[in-house]
């Protein structure tokens, strides 16, 4: 099993685990091969430090690899999971030694690589030894880019995820007062690819009608979290964050509002699958609690 190594870093040692995030704070960021256009992209998080591999092909992202750093029983380590490679399975590279600004990532059972050898250039500078049987191997450089914001890589794959033109059957709620047998939904990229518009309209009888509503989607920079906004008939608007629940799962929760004055808290739990995803919507209670209103299973329109 053969590891891809798109990871060049260096790691410093850290004698406790309230430390890695202080001695990583220059990790944090974008960084880039020069002429070509493959990235890393780090955020830390209280003790542990998350980054993602990926590439820019044709304006669209497409993700290679996902890691963490953390110290678990006495010892840093970096752990790798690349996407089609070693059955799914993370793999561990433990923080063997330091030398003179040389970091030494080890794992002598995987076949390639064995060794990962993180140096410190400069601060706009990261190098990267990657080593297998004998020390074979290779090495290379990143450089630092200047990014307004770090969008993290499960919020982009939230977002690309929804871009298309979707389509769910409403036959178990239509009604007299709801008459339409199915909605749709649009999303696209916003300028820039880090934000996406959306809007919901309906059909009867296969033909489309009326818009219900607009979306944005979008990474607050300030706040350091998912927003969702949607704009609705009559001067309604919702205005919300976007997360990952304990499950893993994306949950969207807004307050509403209308110009009258009235306002109500909603949430929604999106959960994707491989041919669709379904959304589950929950009213708020005055206790706290949530009331399971409908749910919606959506399939890409062609």
């Amino acid at each position: 099993m053969k590891l891809l190594i798109l990871s060049i870093l260096i790691f410093p040692w850290a004698v406790n685990a309230q430390q890695i995030s202080s001695d990583f704070f220059f990790l944090e960021g974008l960084w880039k091969l020069p002429n070509r256009e493959n990235f890393e992209q780090w955020r830390i998080s209280g003790d542990t430090l998350s980054g993602v591999v990926f590439e820019v092909n044709g304006g669209k992202r497409v993700v290679s690899e996902n890691m963490q750093i953390y110290k678990e029983d006495g010892i840093v380590s970096l752990y790798a999971n690349v996407q089609g490679q070693n059955e799914g399975i993370t793999i561990a590279f433990a923080l063997q030694h330091v030398d003179q600004g040389r970091y030494i990532f080890e794992n002598s059972r995987h076949d390639f690589p064995k060794k990962i050898i993180y140096k410190d250039i400069s601060p706009d500078t990261l190098g990267v030894e990657v080593r297998g049987e004998d020390d074979k191997g290779f090495s290379y450089q990143m450089i630092r880019q200047s990014a307004p914001s770090l969008i993290p890589s499960w919020f982009l794959s939230n977002m690309e995820d929804h871009i298309g033109h979707w389509i769910t059957d409403n036959s178990q709620y239509q009604s007299d007062q709801e008459v339409y047998d199915h909605y749709g939904m649009t999303w696209e990229w916003g300028i820039g690819n880090t934000s996406t518009v959306g809007r919901l309209y309906a059909f009867k009888d296969e033909e489309q009608s009326q818009d219900f509503w607009q979306f944005r989607q979008y990474w607050d920079n300030m706040d350091r979290e998912g927003k969702l906004q949607q704009f609705g008939h009559g001067g309604v608007n919702g205005l919300g964050t976007v997360s990952r629940n304990k499950d893993g799962n994306f949950e969207s929760i807004q307050v509403f509002s209308l110009p009258d004055g009235r306002n109500w808290v909603e949430k929604h739990i999106t959960i994707f699958g491989a041919e669709g995803f379904t959304t589950t919507s929950y009213e708020q209670n005055e206790d706290g609690s949530w009331t399971k209103k409908r749910t919606y299973y959506w399939t890409k329109r062609e």
